[in-house]
């Protein structure tokens, strides 16, 4: 029971503790000295496809009853 009790207090302060902080770097871009990367113009539609229908849509009638179980058949 004491075992139990102290890895439940150490799991417990562990999980509490905070996670080292990382070391600031020049690639920081909050940095002042940080370098510009050039940006290019990228059009939001750039690289859409047009989908048109592969086939005729049949009526939802007959799509209900393509699918639906047959008579005298158990589902």
């Amino acid at each position: 029971m004491n075992f139990s009790m102290f890895l439940a207090l150490a799991l417990g302060l562990a999980a509490c503790s905070l996670p080292s902080l990382p070391e600031p770097s020049d690639s920081d871009p909050h940095s002042p000295f940080a370098p510009d990367v050039p940006m290019t113009y990228q059009p939001v539609m750039g690289g859409t496809v047009d989908y048109a229908p592969v086939a005729s849509p049949r009526p939802w009638r007959e799509l209900n009853d393509s699918v639906a179980p047959r008579p005298g058949r158990a589902p």
